[in-house]
């Protein structure tokens, strides 16, 4: 049997690979080894509370997920791939634009043409310009933390910065953005969430992180972290539950959850 050659989304990626600086962690053991280090810091009784705080970006910050699906869902149709909106954002929420167009490829049978991330990209980010919203509440929660943040998300750099710079919401984390495409690794490994930590200096036992995704809880917790879910629906409550996280319904509550949480140290 003839094997298929390889797909546009397998060469987009390889060839993004290539082109990205090397990789912060070049293995899930040295990012293991670099949590551990991290912690002893934390046996010295340095850490009882969460010192920094680690936000996603997209369902967290911005309600950007439900417009990225449903542009996700128009380009997967092209090549014969249907599924419900519903269905689609508790399978692709948190997921790399990379695993969620091979995943279409995969389950037709067929290949995207080589220029659909551009093509993606180009229709989300128009979308974005034109109706993006900040996530209830976050701005206030934002403006009422005196704590260190960061945001770390699958998004590349630019998407991160489009989306915050159309909310007014970048001057709150400054340059803090952390890019899975800058450490070659994507939810639910790890690695995007200990590099971030390890830049604001903090071990993962001292920062608190938020999260919207299954993918992204269970990121958190193969790391060391403890992670709050953002599930204003009872199923994704139950999801996020599951995986791992403390779960929440709306962003007024989160001051208060991290006020009456220790992290056990």
């Amino acid at each position: 049997m003839t094997s298929n050659p390889p797909s546009a989304i397998h060469e987009a990626k390889t060839s993004q690979s290539k082109a990205r600086p090397g990789k912060i962690f070049h293995s899930y053991d040295q990012a293991s080894k670099f949590k551990q280090a991290l912690s002893i810091r934390s046996t010295l009784g340095l850490f009882m509370n969460f010192q920094c705080i680690i936000f996603d970006c997209d369902g967290v910050l911005v309600d950007s997920e439900a417009t990225s699906i449903a542009i996700l869902l128009e380009i997967g149709a092209t090549i014969g791939f249907q599924m419900e909106h519903q269905a689609a954002v508790e399978h692709f929420s948190g997921q790399s634009l990379f695993s969620s167009l091979e995943y279409m490829e995969q389950q037709v049978g067929r290949s995207f043409p080589s220029n659909i991330i551009e093509e993606f990209r180009n229709r989300t980010y128009e979308a974005f310009r034109r109706n993006i919203k900040a996530v209830p509440g976050v701005r206030a929660v934002l403006e009422d933390l005196a704590l260190p943040r960061c945001v770390a998300s699958n998004a590349p750099l630019e998407k991160i910065r489009l989306n915050l710079g159309l909310l007014d919401l970048l001057p709150f984390f400054g340059e803090a953005l952390y890019s899975a495409y800058t450490v070659e690794r994507w939810k639910p490994d790890p690695t995007l969430f200990l590099h971030a930590a390890q830049q604001m200096g903090y071990a993962p036992e001292a920062c608190a992180i938020v999260e919207d995704s299954v993918s992204g809880v269970q990121a958190a917790r193969a790391g060391g972290f403890t992670v709050f879910g953002y599930a204003p629906q009872p199923h994704r409550a139950a999801l996020l539950k599951e995986a791992g996280a403390h779960t929440f319904t709306h962003m007024h509550e989160l001051p208060q959850l991290w006020s009456n949480y220790e992290t056990g140290i």
